[in-house]
């Protein structure tokens, strides 16, 4: 028997010593390769920034926007890489995005990637402004999902329609309004989304956009709503009365043919006392 456990002891006693060298050799040859990989990223010219991509603007200046971010060209493509483990494997500048997203009021999404070779690729989504409202501190500008994207002291916004009888109680740069009862909004953003559809959609030679025609919309509750118009060929403004929004689209599709062909242009009517009654199943002027 003791002969027996000598010998066993005997054979095994190479393998296990081959099994550590074999380890050693694997070990090694990782942190060569690490090594090599490491240097490689380091000194080869294709890992650092030549070029600098900007898709995605129209309000915000990518020139600015790009001052902001500290990206400049020459640096090393991974050297601001960061935020999360996710951001780190797909090679992007996760902490840089977020800082921009909080700077920027405008931005609603915003990528910034590394792509090969010595590429900085940077997609914004920005927010859309769909009206003003008065605020305390002069005028907030809004995008569709409430949020405030612009405010200012004493100068009116333009391009954009006034929008009134919203409880707001509080409205800072950068965040959501904050309102206490938010069925004026929806109801407004229901109103414009038909408008923006009626535009979309035009099936008329005319080319007409009613959108930039609107000046002011203005919830009065009762499910009822108020818009002022200007129309383009007089200048003469127009109020629509609307109710119930069940057929919106089809309302704001015909308002949008009728003011195209000059149908309110007449002098006969007199536009500063008159309202167009959308609330029915026939549209009157009253």
């Amino acid at each position: 028997m003791e002969i027996d456990t000598f010998l066993t002891v005997h054979k095994e006693t190479p393998t296990r010593g081959f099994r550590a060298g074999k380890k050693s050799i694997i070990i090694l040859v990782i942190l060569l390769v690490v090594l090599v990989v490491s240097t490689l990223v380091l000194l080869l010219p294709a890992f650092y920034i030549k070029e600098v991509k900007m898709e995605g603007f129209s309000v915000i200046s990518p020139d600015e926007l790009l001052a902001s971010s500290g990206i400049k060209i020459g640096d090393h493509l991974f050297s601001n890489l960061g935020g999360s483990i996710v951001s780190l494997f797909t090679f992007r500048y996760g902490n840089i995005e977020e800082e921009l997203a909080i700077k920027y009021p405008y931005v609603q999404s915003i990528k910034i990637q590394a792509q090969f070779p010595s590429v900085i690729k940077v997609t914004v989504k920005e927010r859309l402004k769909i009206g003003y409202l008065e605020v305390p501190d002069g005028f907030a500008v809004i995008d569709k999902e409430g949020y405030v994207v612009e405010m200012s002291g004493n100068s009116v916004p333009t391009g954009v329609p006034l929008m009134e009888g919203l409880p707001v109680r509080s409205a800072m740069l950068g965040e959501k309004l904050d309102l206490s009862d938010d069925q004026g909004f929806s109801s407004s953003l229901t109103i414009f989304g038909a408008i923006l559809a009626a535009d979309t959609n035009i099936t008329d030679d005319t080319g007409f956009r009613l959108m930039p025609c609107i000046k002011s919309i203005r919830y009065v509750g009762n499910n009822t709503t108020y818009m002022m118009l200007q129309l383009p060929e007089s200048n003469r403004n127009l109020s629509v009365k609307i109710g119930s929004l069940k057929e919106i689209s089809d309302d704001m599709t015909w308002l949008r043919y009728a003011i195209a062909t000059n149908t309110f242009n007449s002098e006969e009517i007199n536009m500063s006392d008159s309202v167009l009654d959308m609330t029915g199943d026939q549209y009157i002027m009253r």
